[in-house]
């Protein structure tokens, strides 16, 4: 028996400036032990000649494997362990593996090439400084069709473009060794650094991925055939491919089902009902013969899906499948006239009788309502803990460990594996089944204690499909093999092994514990409008069929009653309406260097830490006035010299701070103070602004000491400036969404495809867990932008959603979007009660600005002068003029009263419906929308346009 020898101290870097060399050479020697009988001739030489070359050639050409290519110009290539990149290179251009004279596209030259290189190389060409480099591509590609050398291309380039030859066999080599193509070899750097950590499974040279060069072939087949099926390629075509490939080897054969899965699943997408039938027919894959009477359904087949029901109710692949072809069936015999009763109405009498009900009141800052029924519960004689799937899976993960990582024929190939590669297959239980059932005993001896402790300390860390070790406390543990009797236990892990890929998750929220009468409950905790998921209601009538303590709490807030009572018709937080009020002066963006989140948090814990006892962090408030309830955190509050802080953090002087930054910070300081003499009772309070400097770690505290009576006119004052606004907003709120839910789609009736595609995107943006995720492709022509936005916003009433966000990564986009927004917006205006909905296009600074050759301060740029004293009219402007804002609207409102366009749409997005942007807007490190929407505490809907563009978008964020 062998192992790969990897292990380096797990707490420490490799010493050596080649680790990652060494590494890769530790691959290549893998393979060639393990796979020598399955390479050809090109691969067996490449292993010979990379040994016999040069360390500084070895170590240029891993890293250019190592990093995205195949293009690399040598002028950018900087390493400090090989000083000399040109004579580095010279073997490996005698070999081949890096080429200079290979031709190449205009695209593949200008992501060589910087924006000002571009327009000195093609200065006679149709291109200008002031467009993108994408445009300016587009302008070049018809008039540069051609591939030629970079050389031809830029004769007068300081140095070559090289082009790696060898990224074929060196993928090939990466799939042998891991098995996969989604790790690569940073897998042993991360493993170096303790970053990962994985079990030793010793397993000799017989165990490998692949048992022949055809498997391999097979598995490099079906790879590009899931890449053309994502690229929009003929289904047909790709079903007669995988055809093709079919495998003695299991692994493989289940990944090829995977693929006709998915290839079936296309076919539904475009409603070729017959092809999707063929692909559902060859496989085996849990959820075909499903998604196989649903098609027999649409195709007319009623007697065929009937019967295929039937056979899948008497052996059911799951109990996902038994839930959900039983919920069909009613259907499918009414189909053939057979009659029978409707699909029933609610929840099965077991799970229903689950249901206790609770009123809390909402948190202050908003969390999740699982954290918040936690410490409505929690005490030290009944502990509660948010766990989900976490405890179970991971008792199971502790107790079985050495079954799970049994070193099976086909389980384990390479040393970088969280679990067993046959983890998904059908037969993964029962190819282990006496080791299972060894660990089944042990749960009726009573050593199954002992050996789940024992693994918690000594496989501490290491990954594991099943462990999670960041939720797994010792605490948590205590109580949980303390007080779950171990025949629970059994129970759990039985239903576990039925299925391990689908009963994984659908665990409930959280457990109570009883320490002292060694019991426990398990609860699935939902909030107001929220529904069970099929996967929880099988764990549910599971639990309670065999007795398992489980109840389900439906969670509702008080109905916005607090601080007097009364009903609050609209909430805001401290920081947004003292934005909302309290900001004067100019617009003023010259550079002071901010700290960055990270250090901002750090330097709130340093003033902290040196406050005495009785500091108070984070003291969460909340006030009223009239309709209108505000809510937030003080950063601090020292009873002993009766001194409310808000804490702000900086870099460079304190005079350096805007005279409108600091009007801001006092307003927040001041109703803090007033939100604490309410909830307190004090007559008078210090009110504290401390800047504290990230860079030097000096405080500069400002102090006034106000009266409750001055501090409650100065929140009155404020409030009474929102209100109006609120009110309207309020206003607005109700009437668009009641108009949304009556909203009829505006085109009178759908295209061909267009339907289904809205169909998927309603539900997914009904779904009541959050978070939903849809991908889908389709068609161009069926009017895709419609047929998403439509179903969002009649989702959003129901979901509470504030905002749209329509993130785009072209101009046509923007049209297009606005196109079917209009047209969304004609049948609000239509209908009984009419509505307009507020969009907003938000467009790049530079397209907008009206001063381009000017810095946006009141010094340089006219339009920031007195920006903020000029900002509300020119709002309520904008607010009351016809939709939608885009950009001619937002700069004829702008330039009417004198403030800057770009700065106003910002100010927009606020006040907004719908918004469409880029993606850059959302997605960047420093986004826009994305930073409203944190601070804001909005609940939006995000539709992605395009999104294949979006991941090499994102590598340029």
């Amino acid at each position: 028996m062998s192992t790969l020898p990897v292990a380096l101290p797990a707490s420490m870097f490799p010493p050596h400036r080649y680790y990652y060399l060494h590494n890769f050479q530790r691959a290549l020697a893998w393979i060639g032990e393990r796979y020598d009988n399955l390479l050809d001739g090109a691969e067996r030489g490449f292993l010979e000649q990379f040994e016999q070359l040069p360390q500084p050639s070895q170590a240029l050409m891993v890293r250019l494997l190592m990093r995205r290519g195949p293009w690399f110009r040598a002028d950018k290539l900087a390493y400090e362990e090989i000083p000399d990149i040109d004579g580095s290179a010279a073997p490996l251009l005698e070999l081949g593996w890096l080429d200079a004279q290979q031709p190449m596209g205009l695209d593949e030259l200008f992501a060589l090439h910087t924006k000002p290189e571009l327009l000195r190389l093609f200065a006679d060409g149709p291109i200008a400084a002031g467009m993108r480099k994408a445009e300016m591509l587009a302008a070049l590609q018809p008039l540069h069709a051609e591939r030629k050398s970079h050389a031809e291309w830029n004769p007068r380039a300081p140095a070559a473009a090289w082009r790696v030859m060898v990224g074929e066999i060196c993928e090939r080599f990466r799939l042998m060794f891991f098995g996969n193509l989604y790790q690569d070899w940073s897998e042993f750097v991360l493993a170096d650094l303790g970053v990962f950590r994985y079990e030793i499974v010793a397993f000799d040279a017989a165990s490998r991925a692949f048992r022949s060069r055809a498997d391999v072939d097979g598995y490099l087949a079906l790879q590009a055939c899931r890449q053309a099926l994502d690229e929009g390629a003929e289904p047909a075509a790709l079903l007669q491919a995988v055809a093709q490939h079919a495998c003695a080897n299991p692994w493989l054969e289940n990944r090829r089902a995977k693929v006709l899965l998915r290839i079936g699943q296309a076919c539904e997408r475009v409603q070729d009902w017959t092809l999707a039938e063929r692909a559902y027919g060859q496989c085996h894959y849990h959820g075909a013969r499903h998604r196989r009477i649903r098609v027999y359904e649409r195709m007319g087949r009623f007697a065929d899906a009937l019967t295929l029901a039937r056979a899948a109710l008497d052996e059911p692949e799951s109990d996902e499948e038994s839930q959900r072809v039983a919920r069909m069936l009613p259907r499918l015999r009414r189909s053939v006239g057979q009659g029978g009763r409707g699909r029933s109405a609610g929840l099965a009498p077991a799970v229903a009788q689950m249901r206790i009900e609770l009123e809390l009141d909402r948190p202050v800052q908003p969390a999740a309502v699982e954290f918040v029924l936690r410490e409505h519960w929690h005490s030290e004689a009944a502990p509660v803990f948010y766990v989900e799937n976490a405890l179970i899976n991971s008792l199971f993960g502790l107790l079985c460990w050495q079954a799970i990582f049994a070193p099976l024929p086909g389980a384990f190939f390479h040393p970088f594996q969280s679990g067993p590669a046959d983890l998904g297959a059908p037969d993964f239980v029962q190819r282990r089944a006496a080791l299972f059932d060894a660990c089944m005993a042990q749960l009726d001896d009573g050593s199954y204690r002992e050996v789940i402790r024992e693994r918690f300390a000594g496989k501490q860390g290491l990954q594991s499909p099943f462990v999670f070790w960041g939720a797994l406390t010792e605490e948590l543990l205590a109580l949980a093999l303390d007080c779950i009797p171990a025949a629970h236990l059994k129970l759990f892990f039985m239903r576990l092994l039925r299925d391990v890929k689908a009963n994984r998750s659908g665990l409930p929220d959280l457990v109570r514990f009883w320490p002292d009468e060694r019991r426990y409950e398990l609860v699935e905790v939902k909030a107001p409008g929220d529904r069970l998921q099929d996967n929880q209601i099988r764990w549910l009538q599971y639990c309670g069929e065999q007795g398992i303590p489980v109840s389900v709490c439906h969670v509702r807030w008080r109905g916005e009653q607090d601080v007097g009572g009364g009903s609050v018709s609209y909430t805001v937080a401290v920081r947004s309406l003292c934005e909302f009020t309290a900001r004067t002066g100019d617009l003023d963006l010259r550079f002071t260097p901010a700290p960055s989140a990270l250090e901002g948090i750090v330097g709130h814990g340093v003033v902290r830490s040196r406050r005495g006892e009785g500091y108070e962090s984070e003291v969460g408030l909340a006030g009223r006035y009239k309709d209108l309830l505000v809510r937030g955190r003080a950063d601090g509050f020292d009873a002993r010299t009766g001194q409310v802080e808000e804490i702000k953090t900086y870099r460079g002087r304190v005079d350096g701070i805007r005279a409108h930054h600091r009007a801001l910070h006092w307003a927040q300081a001041r109703i803090y103070g007033h939100l604490l003499c309410e909830a307190r009772g004090f007559e008078r309070l210090r009110v504290a602004l401390v800047y504290f400097n990230v860079g030097s770690g000096e405080e500069t505290v400002l102090v006034e000491t106000q009266e409750a009576a001055a501090l409650r006119a100065f929140f009155a004052e404020q409030c009474e400036r929102f209100l109006a606004w609120a009110q309207a907003e309020a206003a607005h709120r109700a009437a668009r969404d009641a108009a949304l839910t009556a909203l009829q789609f505006p085109m009178g009736g759908f295209r061909t495809g267009q339907r289904e595609l809205a169909v998927a995107a309603y539900r997914c943006a009904s779904q009541q867990s959050g978070g939903q995720c849809l991908m889908a492709q389709a068609p161009t022509g069926i009017g895709k932008t419609l047929g998403t936005i439509f179903p969002m916003l009649k989702a959003a009433p129901g979901q509470g959603l504030d905002k749209l966000f329509f993130l785009t990564a072209k101009g046509t986009g923007h049209g297009l979007a606005l196109q079917a927004l209009a047209a969304v917006d004609r049948q609000l205006s239509a209908q009984e009660q009419p509505c307009r909905l507020r969009v907003l296009d938000v467009q790049a600074r530079d397209k907008v600005c009206e001063h381009p050759d000017k810095a946006c301060h009141c010094e340089s740029c006219p339009l920031a002068q007195g920006f903020y004293d000029r900002l509300p009219a020119a709002r309520a402007a904008a607010i009351t003029q016809a939709q939608p804002w885009d950009a001619p609207a937002v700069r004829g409102v702008a330039l009417a009263h004198q403030v800057c366009p770009y700065y106003l749409a910002q100010e927009l997005v606020r006040w907004s419906d719908v918004v469409v942007a880029d993606y850059n807007y959302f997605y960047d490190s420093a986004a826009m929308l994305h930073a409203l929407t944190v601070a804001q505490q909005w609940k939006v809907g995000v539709l992605v346009d395009e999104a294949h563009n979006l991941v090499d978008r994102a590598r340029r964020m």
